[in-house]
């Protein structure tokens, strides 16, 4: 797994890009994959394929058989470089004390200490909080943040794309896909990015194309919202998961009571979604030594839902905003936002193809 560039990088080089080049990228969900190949052709960079896969069994089924299942169809089996995302619930997250170092030393150090507590997992990467992290008081020390999954999985992701002709040279964690995606909508200001998972709903803030800060949204995964509708409509899940798109829709033709049971159901979900991020941004947003978000930008299954992002302005006190590849459409197309991580690391595929044909010119 590599950090590699940030996407404000990519940004620069744009219009300065002649010949066409296209990159795949792909996001392994717990629910859905979501794989993109961009095209960049006179620096304009655009969506040449997007496709959303439904996992089974709640993404423990082989993602050979489900990469297959559509690239087989639509004949697009070939042997393409990939760059590849995990979601943020394959991973692990651990911070430690380790002494200041360089990325190299860090990673050294990280490694061993994943190694002393029994698990050889595969460091994505590890970063030093900078001016938010506390150091001891002697200061020979310094929060370091990593992140980390199997190896064997990692392994077996890689050969599941292969089989469908995806060579991965990349797999990285979210956290830094999300910091790519946002910095290409924003570029390098202070902002935060939330992953409205089926899993886990995950915070990251960002600064500078950086994840700084990193936290699990507690209960405020879309399967959280499934669920309370599930209980109080006396429905399966899946038939809620149906049901949501259309919510306000839904609402609107609904009698009084089945309306006012409705608007119970996700107003509580949405205000406890908007304590999170309040108490989140307002940590923050009070420490001196930290990069206050200036907005938030919304990613995940969770940011297509109409009206979201008007729901959740007011809570959190900034703008918010669904990402897209197109930064002037985020309010029209907030579907885009699914596909905010895998595009990012095709964006990273491409920045590195750029810089190996300049190598050899």
């Amino acid at each position: 797994m590599s950090l590699g560039l940030g996407s404000r990088l990519f940004s620069r080089w744009l219009p300065r890009q002649r010949r066409s080049l296209s990159a795949w990228g792909v996001d392994v969900g717990t629910s859905a994959i979501k794989a993109v190949q961009l095209k960049l052709q006179d620096g304009q960079l655009r969506y040449h394929v997007r496709l959303a896969i439904p996992r089974d069994n709640n993404g423990t089924s082989r993602l050979a058989d489900e990469l297959a299942s559509v690239f087989s169809r639509r004949h697009l089996c070939q042997q393409k470089d990939a760059f590849a995302v995990v979601s943020f619930s394959r991973t692990q997250l651990d911070t430690f004390e380790l002494p200041p170092g360089s990325s190299a030393e860090l990673r050294m150090m990280t490694r061993a200490e994943l190694e002393d507590s029994g698990r050889r997992n595969f460091v994505a990467d590890c970063w030093s909080m900078g001016a938010e992290s506390p150091v001891n008081g002697d200061g020979q020390t310094v929060a370091v943040s990593a992140l980390s999954m199997s190896e064997a999985e990692s392994v077996e992701i890689a050969e599941d794309m292969l089989a469908v002709g995806l060579r991965c040279r990349v797999l990285d964690g979210l956290p830094f896909a999300l910091a790519r995606a946002a910095n290409w909508a924003a570029g390098s200001r202070s902002v935060a990015a939330i992953d409205l998972g089926t899993s886990v709903s995950t915070f990251v803030s960002i600064y500078n194309g950086r994840p700084r800060m990193i936290r699990p949204l507690r209960d405020c995964s879309t399967t959280e919202l499934l669920r309370r509708l599930a209980d109080r409509l006396n429905l399966p899940i899946e038939e809620c998961r149906l049901l949501l798109p259309n919510l306000p829709e839904v609402t609107a033709a609904a009698s009084d009571s089945w309306r006012q049971l409705l608007h119970s159901v996700t107003d509580a979900y949405l205000n406890h979604l908007g304590q999170e991020l309040t108490r989140t941004l307002a940590y923050l947003d009070r420490n001196p030594r930290s990069n206050r978000p200036e907005e938030v930008w919304l990613f995940g299954a969770g940011a297509t839902w109409p009206g979201l992002r008007k729901k959740l302005e007011p809570l959190v006190g900034r703008p918010v905003r669904c990402w897209s590849l197109e930064p002037s459409a985020t309010d029209s197309v907030p579907e885009e936002a699914i596909f905010g991580p895998a595009a990012a690391m095709a964006m990273l595929s491409l920045s590195d193809q750029t810089r190996t044909r300049r190598a050899r010119s």
